[in-house]
C-alpha cells in the first residue's frame, strides 16, 4: 500500500475523531447552558416533560381559531383528555402535569389561559401539597414562537408523545356518539375542617365565576383501585354548596373494567378519558339547565 495514502488515511481518522470530540463538547456546553436556563426558571430535569407537555396544550388552546366552550383544569389525570391540540375542537385540556387545578385557576385569572362557558375543575389533586410547574408564567406562557412552528411547544418531544398517547385508538372528531358513563350519586356536604388553603381555593373559584361568568363543574375522576376517603368527598361537596355549582363524584365507586380502563393506578386510557369528559360535559349542560345554579348565563 502506498505510504502516502496510509498517512492521509491516518490524518483523516484523526481529524474525524477530533471533530467528533469537539462536537461532543459543544453539545455538552449547549446542554449545560440549557440546563442552567431551566434552573434559573425553577425547572428541574424531572419536571421538564411536565413543563413542555402541559405548555403544548396551553399553547394549542391559546392559538386555537375555534371557539373553546369547555376548559378542563387539573393535573395529569385531566391531561389524558384529548383537547384542541388533538383535533377536538371546542374542548381545551389544560391539565398541568405534576400540578393541580389550583395552578390552572391562577393562570386563567392572570389571563394566560382561555376562559370558557364551562370550566371543569378536577378536585382529585387540588388539596395535595404541590409545587407549581410554571415559576414565571408571564414569561413562560406568553412566549409566542408560532412564526416558526418547528420551535413551538407543540413540537417538543414530550408534547408529541403525549399527544400520540391521547390520539390512540379513537377518533377525536366525533364525540357525540360516545356512550356515557353511569353517574354514581353524590354525597351531601358535611361540616369539614376548613383550612387557609381551602379558603384561598374557594376565592379563586369564585373569582373565575365573577370575572368570566363561567359555569363551574367540580369533578372527582374515576380511580382504578382506591376511592377517596369520605372526608375528602365531603369537602368537595362543601365547595360545591358554597359556590352553588354542580359536582360529579365518579370516585364514589370502583368502575367495572368495561366502563373505564387505566394505564396505571390513576390515569385513564385516553379513549376512556374521552368518555368521562363527554359524560361530564353533557351532565353539566343538563344540571345547569334543570337546576338553579350560579352563573347559569353564558360565559364570556
Amino acid at each position: 500500500m502506498d505510504y502516502k495514502l496510509v498517512v492521509e488515511r491516518k490524518e483523516l481518522s484523526r481529524s474525524f475523531l477530533v471533530s467528533v470530540f469537539v462536537t461532543f463538547l459543544l453539545c455538552m456546553v449547549v446542554v449545560a447552558a440549557w440546563k442552567y436556563s431551566l434552573d434559573k426558571r425553577g425547572i428541574q430535569w424531572k419536571s421538564h416533560s411536565s413543563y413542555y407537555s402541559s405548555k403544548g396544550r396551553i399553547f394549542a388552546a391559546n392559538e386555537s381559531k375555534n371557539r373553546i366552550d369547555t376548559v378542563f383544569l387539573g393535573s395529569s389525570i385531566t391531561g389524558r383528555i384529548p383537547g384542541v391540540e388533538s383535533g377536538n375542537a371546542g374542548w381545551a385540556n389544560l391539565g398541568i402535569d405534576a400540578s393541580s387545578a389550583r395552578e390552572g385557576l391562577e393562570l386563567m385569572l392572570k389571563g394566560l389561559l382561555p376562559p370558557a362557558e364551562y370550566v371543569v375543575v378536577e378536585m382529585d389533586r387540588v388539596f395535595a401539597d404541590q409545587m407549581f410547574v410554571y415559576k414565571n408564567p408571564e414569561h413562560d406562557l406568553r412566549q409566542n414562537v408560532s412564526w416558526c412552528p418547528l420551535f413551538n411547544p407543540l413540537f417538543r418531544a414530550s408534547t408529541l408523545l403525549y399527544t400520540e398517547l391521547r390520539n390512540e385508538r379513537f377518533n377525536v372528531q366525533n364525540t357525540e356518539g360516545w356512550a356515557l358513563l353511569p353517574m354514581p350519586p353524590v354525597i351531601s356536604p358535611l361540616e369539614t375542617e376548613w383550612s387557609e388553603k381551602d379558603a384561598a381555593l374557594l376565592q379563586q373559584l369564585t373569582a373565575v365565576q365573577e370575572k368570566f361568568g363561567s359555569r363551574l363543574v367540580l369533578v372527582l375522576f374515576p380511580v382504578k383501585s382506591r376511592i377517596s376517603p369520605p372526608a375528602m368527598r365531603w369537602k368537595v361537596a362543601r365547595f360545591a354548596k358554597e359556590l352553588n355549582v354542580p359536582w360529579l363524584d365518579f370516585n364514589a365507586q370502583i368502575p367495572p373494567e368495561e366502563e373505564i380502563r387505566f394505564s396505571d393506578a390513576v390515569h385513564m386510557q385516553s379513549n376512556f378519558a374521552m368518555r368521562a369528559a363527554a359524560t361530564i360535559r353533557r351532565e353539566a349542560e343538563r344540571l345547569y339547565r334543570e337546576k338553579n345554579y350560579s352563573n347559569s348565563g353564558q360565559g364570556k
